[in-house]
Parts: C-alpha cells; structure tokens; sequence
C-alpha cells in the first residue's frame, strides 16, 4: 500500500509506469545525491540550488494478459521537472558542526498516454510542493518538520514523502527516532472502495524506533508505527464502514558477516482492526511481513555484486482485494498484511507484498570497466518468482482469479549509465510469465520497456 490496489497486469497506467511507487522511488535516489550549486557563501549562511529534468518514455504490451483483447495503454511518455534550494545557518565558530536549514522542492509532471482507453490523454500535475521543511542538526540531536520523505526500519511498514514532524537523538551506540505524520492534502485513498477515493484519504502516523549501532559489523533494530485512519466518505455510506486502523512491530538487522557479504533482514508484525464485507462486523488483524537480502560483493574490476532474496506478506483466504473494504476480509481475523510502504519488486508486474510470497536472484556488474567513456554503466539482471501465501485470496494483481498459488515469472535486465556527473541515462525491459493462479485466458506475456533521461543543473 502506498503501492495501488491494481498491480502490474489489468492496472490502469495513471498507477503505472511514474505514478508508480516503483518509479518514484528510482527518482528519489537519484535527485537525493544531486549536488547543491552554491549560489551564496558568507561566514555564518549560505544558499545553495538545483534542479533535475527527466524524460521517459515506456511501452507496454498485455498489460491485461490477454491477446484476444486490445490493451488499454500501449505508451506513456513523461517530463518530470524538479526544482529546489536549501538555505543553511552555521554557528561563527568554524569547528561547530551544528546547522539549522530550510529546503524547498517543486515538481511539475507532465504526461501523454496512448492506446484504446476512452479516458484522458494528456495530464499535468503541477507545478506543486514536493518537499517543503525546517531543520535543526545539533549533535545529537536532529530535528525535521514539514513535508519530507519519512522512513523507518527497511520502508516497508511505514516510508513516504508525508507531512509531519521527525526527531532524531543518537549518543554512542545509539540512533533513537519518534516521528508523527500525515498525508498530504488530496492524496488518494488506498481502499478504492471508499466513496470519493481520489478526493482524500486522512491517514495519521505515529512511530519510534531504536538501533543499536555499536557493533563493528552488525546494526540492530526494532520499531512501532501506528496508523490511523479518518477518511471520509463522499458520498456516506450508512450501511458500511471503511476504516483501517493498524500497528507495525518491526525487528531487524543489517550489516556484514564478513567482508563482500553484506545484508539485510526484517520481520513485522501487524495488528489493529478493520471492517469485515458485507456484514460491516468489526475484525482484528492478524498478520505479518518477513523480507531478507544477502549480496556477495566480488572483488573483481567489474565489481560484480550477487544478490538473493526472499520477503512474504500474509494473505487472507476470503480476500478478494487485499488493499479494500468492499471484496476484503468477510469473517473472521483479518490476516492480510497491509502497509504503508514500499518493498521494490519486478518491472512488469510489481505486485505489493499482501498475499505474496516471492523469490529473487540478481546480478549487477560494470563489465566495461576498462573503457574511459563506458567505465560507468551498470548492467544487472533479476529473475523473479512469485506465489500466493494463500491460494484462494486474491493478491494485487486482480487478474489472478484461479484459487492456486503460482502466480508466475520475472525477468528483467537495466542498464544505468552516468554519462557525466550531470547526465544520467537508464533502460529497463521486464517480461513477466503469467502461472496456475491466471487462469488461461489470461496467461499471455507481459512485456514492459522503459527508456529515461535525467539532466541534472
């Protein structure tokens, strides 16, 4: 969640593609390390600024699994333009480290979209506030307000670009966080089973966590966040209730065992209740998370990284939707995870980890090390499988109708080149091979190809 209702197949493309959490969070990496252009440099202030523009355009083909049926959405192409400034406050005293600053992020996106959908064409969002927020960096203390992008443990209970307020005191030893936050106005309700969905959705935050971080090689923590849930419906419904209150326990672990073999492993716990359907019955839930990464870091010139991983997120057998209301839980616990985060899967499919369980092996290498010009492109490849934690629940994919648990097969290649230090250029292609849980009208190979430039200035 966070991640949309509808994934990979049979999605609508305005969730697709950049609107996508997926995407998103590409871009964040990315714009997060661009370098701040000093505009203004005295003793005790400065002023620094930059800006980023990206274009991208990507293809699709069976979107819907399905060849007898036209697809939906064949193309999407996209400008996305960011522009941003920080002013920094230094103490006189040239050895304090101790700062408070202001940054300010604005984006505008536009978008053209083709195919045999009636709906529209061409959307612009924008220009709005990406990032909007205060800071107070005194050792060791660390304080943030105002519109920022919110994480805790490995993203995946809670992470977001949310408006709130975000404390941070690390000792020796020691990194302790409490945050309280809120969506952003006319963010988009989760459950689309709500009345007037796209009109709001108020969900509240509260979390705290502690890491251990004295260890030479190994980083320990633990976390709770708790959600709570005051949308409103438009129209009212009186004969059903939507809300979704949750709390996450996390426990986790990152570091190294040895030199080259670093990792990173999460386990959540989810509790709170919901509302059953149709018998509007109040539900506890029941469910939890597990992710786990291990990488081998070669020593070669090409600097070839080997990754493995494994996540699970719990389903209910009576769930249709695992993200809504309407089609959700029908009686009993509620034991579909869902969250308020992000954990990166495939190109082609992308499915939200509620009802799934996948697999994923990765290779990532700079095999044209040895030529000036080419030194910097990263090639990778990833083979995903997916299945159902519970065959007779449905999963984000809405297509995958058939109570079994093989949902299919990923492949996808990248490359990332840093042309400059300013120009960034990326291509993606994902295949995804529909299994058992499509039934076989709907097994057709999805294909997805995306192809990017971003300029930083």
């Amino acid at each position: 969640m966070g991640i949309f209702f509808v994934t990979g197949a049979g999605l609508s493309l305005a969730d697709t593609d950049e609107n996508s959490r997926r995407v998103e969070e590409k871009k964040r990496v990315i714009i997060d390390q661009a370098p701040l252009n000093e505009v203004v440099h005295r003793k005790e202030y400065s002023f620094e600024s930059g800006g980023w523009l990206n274009y991208r355009i990507s293809d699709y083909d069976e979107l819907d699994n399905d060849r007898t049926e036209k697809d939906y959405f064949t193309r999407s192409l996209r400008a996305d333009v960011r522009l941003w400034g920080r002013l920094t406050y230094r103490p006189s005293t040239a050895s304090d480290p101790d700062k408070d600053y202001i940054y300010m992020r604005i984006k505008d996106i536009y978008t053209e979209l083709q195919g045999t959908e009636p709906g529209a064409r061409f959307d612009n969002r924008g220009p709005q506030v990406d990032y909007a927020y205060m800071g107070m960096d005194h050792n060791p203390w660390k304080v943030e307000a105002g519109r920022r992008y919110f994480i805790i443990g490995r993203g995946i209970a809670y992470s977001g670009v949310h408006d709130g307020v975000q404390v941070n005191y690390q000792p020796a030893g020691l990194n302790c966080t409490g945050f309280i936050s809120q969506l952003p106005p006319h963010t988009s309700n989760i459950d689309t089973s709500v009345p007037g969905y796209d009109k709001e959705s108020r969900r509240y935050f509260a979390g705290a966590g502690i890491a251990l971080t004295k260890m030479k090689q190994h980083q320990i923590y633990t976390y709770t966040v708790l959600e709570r849930d005051h949308s409103r419906e438009r129209p009212e419904n009186p004969f059903q209730d939507y809300r979704y209150d949750a709390e996450y326990f996390g426990l986790g672990s990152n570091g190294q065992w040895a030199d080259q073999w670093p990792y990173w492993a999460e386990i959540i716990r989810e509790t709170g209740y919901s509302r059953e359907f149709p018998s509007n019955a109040r539900s506890n839930i029941s469910a939890w998370a597990f992710d786990a990464e291990q990488k081998f870091s070669t020593k070669w010139a090409s600097k070839v990284v080997f990754s493995a991983e494994g996540a699970l997120g719990s389903g209910d057998g009576d769930r249709e939707v695992p993200t809504n209301t309407v089609y959700g839980n029908r009686s009993g616990r509620d034991h579909g995870f869902s969250y308020f985060g992000y954990l990166p899967t495939g190109a082609a499919l992308y499915p939200a980890l509620s009802n799934l369980r996948l697999l994923r092996l990765g290779v990532d290498a700079y095999p044209f090390y040895r030529i000036d010009l080419l030194r910097k492109i990263l090639l990778g490849v990833d083979y995903y499988h997916y299945w159902k934690d519970r065959s007779d629940g449905g999963f984000s994919d809405l297509d995958a109708t058939v109570a079994r648990r093989d949902i299919g097969q990923e492949i996808d290649l990248k490359a990332d080149w840093w042309v400059t230090k300013k120009v960034f250029l990326s291509a993606e292609w994902g295949s995804f091979l529909p299994g058992k849980a499509y039934d076989r009208s709907h097994r057709s190979e999805t294909q997805v190809v995306s192809l990017s430039m971003s300029v930083i200035f």
